[in-house]
């Protein structure tokens, strides 16, 4: 066979494949959707994983079918999906526990890069250092001096160990060298409240969390870790302006992965669809009044995203030296 034949039966097959792809990306889905979240049914995660559920399947002409898969900090539903199919009829609703969760066990469950692919970052929440009303200090600049001159006297509460709330606690106090004592709560709401009570002086909370406490004056807010500020909030100011100098964004971030293996064709419609249906304008503005930030992009983006944020929190784990999950 002439090499001018061989380079027509290859251009051929690149045009069947590509008209294959093309043909699966514009037939999809043709059946229900299982859209797995990793949380109980009620959370924030929850909420807006069933509301693009429910965007999705308008859009798609298909059912959207949410299924609470709870446990493992968000583990058993991240590998309900790792051995789904892969022809985007199972998605992940997931959300910064996805690239946390398997930083803390000794045996990591699923590897966040590598064993799976990423459609889109979706929304953010995120996070602010809010204290007791009655707590001395009333600016960032002067919590970091307080903290200093009272070393040890000073409780910050999270969610449980290793989750973010902890570990944004635990960077903050590495990066100004303060020595603040770690609480941790079974849930971020009991944490939430002892703050209010004066049982613990700060907490690193979502916006959505701590948008009703700060509005009747429950907590008094610090400062936003996020590179602008809330449009929700926009009297607290952001940790780089107060600073002067940058400080990394540190937000609750959502995202939809599928199964490793699925193709470019049908990820690349799911995206599309989850972008669309984030410009709906009543859509953006019901995200945006829950404290969300949009975020949305490419699948690449969400990787190098993702990257950073196993990078930045796998120091901090192992800074903390905390004790493997089993």
């Amino acid at each position: 066979m002439s090499v001018r034949a061989v380079h027509s039966l290859f251009v051929l097959f690149a045009c069947v494949l590509c008209g294959t792809a093309n043909a699966q990306a514009q037939s999809y889905p043709w059946r229900p959707i299982r859209m797995v979240i990793p949380f109980p049914g009620g959370g924030a995660t929850d909420a807006t994983a069933r509301l693009f559920g429910q965007l999705l399947g308008t859009s798609f002409g298909q059912n959207i079918v949410a299924d609470n898969r709870p446990g493992a900090t968000g583990s058993i539903g991240a590998m309900e999906v790792f051995r789904a199919n892969p022809d985007g009829h199972t998605i992940l609703y997931s959300s910064s526990s996805f690239g946390l969760a398997p930083l803390l066990y000794k045996k990591p469950p699923y590897d966040p890069i590598g064993d799976f692919a990423h459609v889109q970052l979706t929304v953010a929440q995120p996070m602010v250092l809010v204290v007791n009303p009655q707590f001395p200090a009333k600016t960032l600049p002067e919590f970091i001096k307080h903290a200093r001159a009272n070393p040890k006297t000073i409780n910050y509460g999270s969610s449980g160990s290793g989750g973010i709330n902890h570990l944004t606690g635990a960077e903050f106090a590495s990066r100004f060298g303060l020595q603040l004592s770690h609480v941790p709560y079974k849930g971020g709401a009991p944490a939430l409240i002892d703050v209010v009570a004066g049982q613990i002086q700060m907490l690193f909370a979502p916006t959505g969390e701590l948008l009703s406490y700060m509005q009747t004056q429950r907590v008094r807010w610090i400062a936003i870790a996020w590179p602008t500020r809330s449009t929700l909030l926009p009297d607290v100011p952001t940790f780089t302006e107060v600073l002067g100098q940058e400080y990394p964004g540190i937000g609750v971030w959502h995202g939809v992965m599928v199964p490793k293996g699925t193709s470019a064709a049908v990820i690349s419609r799911l995206n599309a669809e989850l972008t669309r249906a984030a410009a709906i304008p009543d859509v953006r503005q019901k995200l945006l009044a829950q404290g969300n930030v949009m975020l949305g992009g490419s699948p690449d983006e969400f990787v190098k995203y993702l990257q950073g944020e196993v990078a930045r929190w796998g120091k901090v784990v192992k800074a903390l030296e905390l004790k493997p999950l089993d």
